[in-house]
């Protein structure tokens, strides 16, 4: 399996599907204001180099490796030119349960704010903030992160910022059977229809609430709380490395870090990310997003199925406007060229596969078509300019051998 981008399943049967839909679906599928209890901060005379704002939401089964990812920033923790922040949320705790989670640093529940210094813990008191109303923190309301970015920002001035969501992702897979409805709807009537993920297209799950994030409300945030001048956002999160990811945060920021692929349970590794960072604090953003790729990729090595990406967002526009040029190409000449199609996509696996057989790696196919096409057809010169463009948002790439 190719892994050298990102993946796709639904653009460009989005632009078949008014005449095609029915064959190319089965081939090419490819307010509540938070009360905050702030400290007294004083904004530093002088910006420093980076504020990395992680959203780390462990309130679901994956507390215990938030906790140990916060264990591992602070190994590190902040200097004088980098600050690292992090809202970090865990679950409500069961009556009756006596996990060693449960008692560890206190088993608070909810969320808190932290500055992470070398050798904090996310223990009470260390907090810079408590979230909201005590143990019912929402963290898969988009106004919570909305409120936590724009709150980092002011309180950690810096000349550049980046953003990582923490948590479960789901990419752009379909609508699961088992998602509430009102919760899709709820999802419809908040998108634009023209430019929005919708469904089951989302990041961020809080188990307590059973919310998440939608792709769309992710993009509003950063958009609220910088405008279109964040650095870098990453995802340390499954399955959000996709074209229709990208193309949502397309305008929000430069860069996009994010796995085709499921990510193990330990995620990133934050000391070697925040140890880069902290010893090249003027680094340019190309130069973190790649140090984030090698990270990931030092951490793994060969092993896993893993994948990260280091994605150039201000390119996505002009692969998109070629995609649709070469579905329309597809949809003149299709009872000749459909065939190829079908052939292309069969020789690509799927991520999360087989639960998720609807995303592909995206290079990879429209290498695989452009072969099929016939030479000199207007279809074959799309696919080839489709694949050089998607090739070139490519700032770096990792892919395990197994």
């Amino acid at each position: 399996m190719l892994s050298q981008c990102f993946s796709t399943h639904s653009l460009l049967a989005r632009a078949m599907r008014r005449a095609y839909l029915r064959h190319f679906a089965a081939f090419l599928m490819a307010t509540i204001p938070l009360s905050v209890s702030l400290p007294s901060i004083v904004a530093a005379s002088t910006a420093r180099e980076w504020t990395v704002l992680i959203f780390m939401n462990g309130k679901n089964d994956l507390e215990e490796f938030a906790i140990e990812d916060f264990q591992e920033l602070a190994e590190v923790g902040s200097t004088d030119q980098i600050s690292f922040v992090v809202q970090l949320g865990r679950p409500l705790r069961r009556p009756g349960a006596q996990s060693a989670l449960n008692q560890l640093y206190g088993g608070w529940s909810g969320a808190r704010r932290y500055l992470v210094s070398k050798g904090d813990a996310p223990a009470p008191g260390k907090e810079l903030a408590i979230v909201g109303d005590g143990d019912a923190v929402n963290m898969g309301d988009p106004l919570t992160l909305t409120r936590f970015l724009q709150w980092g920002k002011q309180a950690y001035p810096a000349k550049r910022y980046a953003v990582v969501i923490w948590n479960h992702g789901q990419g752009y897979r379909l609508v699961s059977t088992s998602q509430p409805p009102a919760k899709v709807v709820a999802a419809f009537e908040r998108a634009t229809p023209a430019t929005s993920s919708v469904g089951h297209r989302a990041v961020s799950h809080d188990g307590d609430t059973g919310s998440i994030i939608f792709n769309a409300d992710v993009r509003a945030a950063v958009a609220t709380a910088f405008g279109t001048g964040l650095d870098l956002i990453g995802f340390d999160a499954c399955l959000m490395a996709t074209m229709e990811t990208a193309y949502e945060l397309r305008t929000s920021a430069k860069l996009m870090v994010a796995s085709e692929e499921l990510e193990p349970g330990h995620g990133w590794d934050y000391t070697r990310v925040a140890k880069r960072l902290t010893e090249h604090p003027t680094q340019s953003n190309v130069d973190l997003a790649k140090g984030l790729v090698r990270s990931y990729a030092e951490t793994y090595g060969d092993s896993g199925n893993t994948t990260l990406s280091a994605i150039d967002l201000m390119q996505v526009e002009r692969l998109a406007e070629e995609w649709s040029r070469l579905s329309n190409a597809l949809l003149i000449d299709r009872d000749d060229l459909f065939p190829h199609v079908v052939s292309a996509r069969a020789g690509r696996g799927a991520y999360d596969s087989p639960r998720n057989p609807v995303t592909i790696d995206l290079i990879g196919f429209l290498a695989a078509l452009e072969r099929r096409l016939p030479d000199g057809s207007t279809a074959r010169a799309h696919a080839k300019t489709a694949q050089d463009l998607a090739a070139a948002l490519v700032v770096d790439n990792y892919t395990s051998k197994r």
